[in-house]
């Protein structure tokens, strides 16, 4: 029985309902019956099916071969193309370029590189910002331009005193091109700071507890006779030794540093004063009893000035 209803006098197929008019349409076709056999006159209605397609692809009869040809190769991988970030029309610096102020090499346009920069520059030429602690200590403060040395011991500092310990290091590390200390190395270590009255830390000085320290060895003395090792290199580029044999030491000055604007004004002096005097409680070092860890060239010629020989202590920090 059909769902729609025909109308005779329109020859038209009306609507059960209002929802069947957004309906797909359906081809509707209207014959009268021409058989002879059939006397009723009776209109047939006569539906044209939608034509559907296989989901999957026709086969040639002939051939039995699929009419859509397909690539047997594989996918080619895509490669990730490089972009030209520059133009080189043989300007000067292109590449790496040097600040004459801090000695940061680094890549001009990059913006990585600018920020790095940046951030270095304004620590080692105006110093590092510092402000007070719950932990430190006054060592020392000086009325003549109200600067003060203060100090922090790594294993008594809290989160905020440790971060701003590591802040100093990491200038201080860049700029000496020295290793990252460890926590543990750090834990027996003590830190003095130069602060100025602009609470800026200009100098740094950090000392740890050793038992043993080798002599410096002068090139024209002993000869080959005496058994030695090599601890570094001078600023002429020759080779550093020292004696085998160790001595007896109870300081080691694992890093000293100035900022550049600040040398030659007396504060390292300043400091390692400070450090004779406070850093054995009861005892005051002489400045040739501190050792010194395997000073750059700079730091050998004032390891030598500082302590007057040119056969200062030099210990092995590891």
């Amino acid at each position: 029985m059909s769902l729609e209803k025909f109308d005779k006098s329109s020859g038209e197929v009306k609507q059960k309902s209002i929802n069947d008019f957004f309906k797909s349409k359906t081809v509707v076709r209207i014959e009268n019956s021409s058989d002879d056999d059939d006397d009723s006159g009776n209109i047939i209605i006569k539906r044209k099916r939608k034509q559907t397609y296989p989901l999957i692809p026709r086969f040639n009869s002939e051939n039995n071969a699929k009419t859509h040809s397909y690539s047997a190769s594989p996918a080619k991988k895509r490669v990730k193309q490089t972009e030209q970030m520059f133009l080189d029309f043989g300007q000067r610096n292109f590449s790496t370029y040097t600040c004459p102020e801090c000695h940061m090499p680094y890549s001009r346009g990059t913006v990585e590189d600018e920020a790095v920069h940046a951030k270095y520059h304004k620590a080692v030429v105006r110093g590092i910002t510092y402000t007070s602690y719950k932990n430190e200590m006054m060592m020392k403060q000086f009325p003549e331009d109200n600067s003060r040395i203060m100090m922090l011991a790594y294993n008594q500092s809290n989160q905020f005193e440790k971060r701003k310990i590591l802040q100093i290091l990491d200038v201080i590390d860049t700029e000496l091109n020295s290793v990252e200390l460890s926590e543990q190395k750090l834990d027996q270590c003590k830190i003095y700071l130069y602060v100025t009255d602009k609470k800026r830390v200009e100098g740094c000085v950090i000392a740890e507890p050793i038992t043993q320290a080798y002599r410096i060895s002068r090139d024209d003395k002993d000869g080959m006779q005496v058994e030695k090792m090599q601890i570094g290199t001078s600023n002429n580029g020759s080779a550093v030794f020292c004696f085998t044999k160790p001595i007896q030491a109870a300081c080691g000055i694992n890093r000293i540093w100035v900022s550049r604007p600040n040398r030659r004004k007396g504060i390292a002096t300043k400091l390692l004063n400070i450090v004779r005097e406070k850093f054995v409680y009861g005892c005051v070092l002489k400045p040739s009893d501190l050792a010194f860890s395997q000073p750059t060239g700079d730091g050998q010629a004032f390891a030598s000035h500082y302590t007057g020989t040119m056969e200062f202590l030099v210990y092995d920090e590891n």
